[in-house]
């Protein structure tokens, strides 16, 4: 969930939410939750894909202040996630189980994160794996490149940038241009 606590949109601006893949949110509601009063000033919300809200069996994966969106309201209500891919059909990762422990998030043969995503500039080219991006025709969605097989072991570090594992939202200051890929 993404809030201003009460606070107002402002807090967000510059707010930047691309090539994520938010998949199974268990119990939650939607994948993507906005709870802001207003609407943040040069957000971007694009190429992201969202699978499997599990709350719903593939309900809606989309939430702005209470009210649940399908990707085409979503689209059609605020203009975001033009590219934007919900519950596709085919399979996302490599190996994946709601709840297993040994999940392997690496694009699957085929899936429709492979070069869905767009470049978020020379900073975040090497996915997680350590793999340059992209490797076809444009970045994959989500934290792994396709590589035709070839990607690195998941996990780690991106180019010098440690990925951590926990984090907390418990800061007073919510950050200012916040970039999500």
């Amino acid at each position: 969930a993404i809030g201003d606590r009460g606070n107002g949109a402002s807090r967000l601006d510059g707010l930047d939410i691309r090539n994520n893949i938010v998949a199974n949110c268990g119990d939650w509601n939607t994948n993507f939750d906005f709870d802001i009063s207003g609407r943040p000033a040069n957000m971007i919300m694009d190429y992201n894909l969202a699978l499997n809200n599990h709350y719903e069996n593939n309900g809606p994966n989309y939430s702005w202040n209470g009210t649940r969106y399908t990707l085409d309201q979503f689209k059609s209500a605020f203009g975001f996630e033009t590219h934007g891919v919900s519950n596709p059909s085919s399979a996302i990762f490599v190996k994946y189980s709601y709840g297993a422990s040994d999940n392997d998030y690496r694009p699957a043969s085929g899936s429709p994160a492979i070069n869905a995503g767009i470049s978020a500039g020379d900073t975040y080219n090497i996915d997680l794996a350590g793999t340059s991006r992209p490797q076809g025709s444009g970045w994959d969605m989500g934290c792994y490149e396709e590589a035709g097989g070839s990607a690195g072991t998941p996990g780690g570090t991106t180019g010098g940038i440690t990925v951590p594992t926990n984090h907390s939202d418990n800061g007073p200051n919510p950050p200012k241009n916040l970039r999500i890929i």
